[in-house]
């Protein structure tokens, strides 16, 4: 029987497979699955690459440059995110409960009902992006940068946004219980009136 613990191989599809204590795996083959999960992907070119349902738990993707990847469905919990450039960059339904990502770019990215539960952000920008029912609940997002975004059903419970600027934001049936708001800018906020603020 194969060892658990094996480094690297591939499945039937191509789709590289790593193992705890692998090394950096060749970006270039067939990504969607792999499992990446505590591997160092520091500054690596992942541009346009499709990792769609792969499981990069744990995974170092500081200064990785993901735009336009594919992230459907992905694991990326407790993944370290910070300075990583994901601009336009598919994360629908991805998994990012208590990664890191301090100044990380999501300008315009998809971010459709992802998990961000508990996740720092600080500093992070989501201009443009497109975070309609996700989940941001306990998030830490001071000073982070949504502009513009659509916050549509998105849930902000007990996150923490201050400074944050949340201005032309669309935010019809957001939730923003208990969150802190102070100092943050939400003029020409859209939506507004059907958003939910007790306690924020």
């Amino acid at each position: 029987m194969a060892s658990t613990t094996t480094k690297e191989r591939s499945d039937r599809k191509g789709t590289v497979v790593q193992g705890p204590g692998a090394e950096r795996p060749d970006l270039d083959g067939d990504l969607r699955g792999a499992l990446l999960a505590g591997v160092d992907l520091r500054d690596a070119n992942l541009a346009g690459k499709d990792l769609t349902g792969a499981d990069l738990t744990g995974a170092d993707l500081r200064g990785a440059n993901l735009r336009g990847t594919r992230l459907v469905g992905a694991l990326l919990r407790g993944a370290r995110l910070s300075g990583a450039e994901l601009a336009g960059a598919v994360l629908r339904r991805a998994d990012l409960s208590t990664a890191v990502a301090s100044g990380a770019g999501f300008g315009r990215a998809d971010l459709r009902e992802a998990v961000l539960f508990e996740a720092r952000m600080p500093r992070a920008s989501f201009v443009e992006a497109d975070l309609r029912g996700a989940d941001l609940r306990a998030a830490h997002l001071r000073r982070s940068r949504f502009r513009g975004a659509d916050l549509r059903e998105a849930s902000f419970g007990r996150a923490d946004l201050r400074a944050a600027d949340l201005r032309e934001c669309q935010v019809e049936g957001a939730c923003f219980r208990e969150a802190d708001l102070r100092a943050s800018r939400v003029q020409r906020m859209r939506g507004f009136e059907r958003a939910t603020f007790i306690e924020a």
